[in-house]
């Protein structure tokens, strides 16, 4: 371990052999050291002996960069393998066999911009899956969506055609709902009736008069609703936000 300002003094002999050797040593120990040296160059390497880190000074010489432990190895090309041996990091994206790095968990529900799901998940429609095949996801989703045939195989959740809601768990606002459970499409009450003395247009039509309404008025007319009516009205056999249909798949 050794530091070195890189200068050699004038000498002769002995003395200026004594010093070459000292910088071709600290050279040689990446200028190893418990503080970084007093004397500093663009992309000079130096080695903390206290907290065991490589540091190389960044091109301006104003500042130390580090780069991590000195004792673990550095990814090199032979790292990363086209997919086969495990522990390695590999180029078609497999990750299994390596430990310490976050990914998708198993289990995680997620919407796939393509008609059919990516290789390492499941569309979810509903569908009976093996429990031996899944068994991972199968730990997760159990029988809540389906027992499959009772002994082999699960049902997925059908999300198929769905918006998902989280679930309440007892907070009141979509009471009485079970986990997994599914829900119609439904609006809110709206009551009232109109009698109507004139003409009427849009989403109301004429239901003919009614009869004597007295005070001098001999007949009134009934106003029929139909949503339909309104100018630029898009209706349909449910209530609906607009969307965008995208596939629905699950981590296995």
């Amino acid at each position: 371990m050794a530091q070195h300002d890189y200068v050699v003094g004038n000498g002769s002999g002995a003395t200026v052999r004594g010093d070459y050797n000292d910088a071709l040593l600290a050279i040689a120990t990446m200028n190893s050291g418990a503080t970084a040296p007093s004397t500093t160059y663009a992309y000079m390497p130096y080695v903390n002996t206290a907290d065991g880190h490589l540091y190389v000074r960044n091109a301006a010489n104003t500042a130390w960069i580090d780069h991590g432990l000195i004792a673990e190895r550095v990814l090199r090309a032979g790292d990363i393998a086209a997919g086969g041996s495990a522990g390695l990091l590999r180029a078609d994206g497999d990750g299994s066999g390596l430990t310490g790095i976050d990914s998708i968990p198993v289990g995680f529900p997620f919407y796939w911009p393509a008609s059919s799901p990516p290789a390492w998940a499941l569309e979810l429609d509903g569908s009976a899956v093996s429990r031996a095949s899944y068994s991972a996801l199968f730990a997760i989703v159990g029988t809540v969506f389906g027992a499959g045939d009772g002994s082999t195989t699960f049902n997925l959740p059908d999300i198929r055609g769905e918006f998902i809601r989280g679930w309440d768990n007892g907070r009141g606002v979509d009471t009485g709902r079970l986990f997994g459970s599914t829900q119609l499409d439904q609006m809110q009450q709206i009551t009232g009736s109109v009698r109507v003395y004139g003409g009427i247009s849009g989403a109301f039509t004429d239901g003919g008069a009614q009869g004597n309404f007295g005070g001098g008025v001999n007949s009134f007319n009934l106003a029929n609703f139909d949503s339909a009516g309104s100018p630029g009205a898009r209706v349909g056999s449910e209530t609906r936000a607009r969307n965008v249909a995208l596939l629905p798949c699950i981590k296995f």
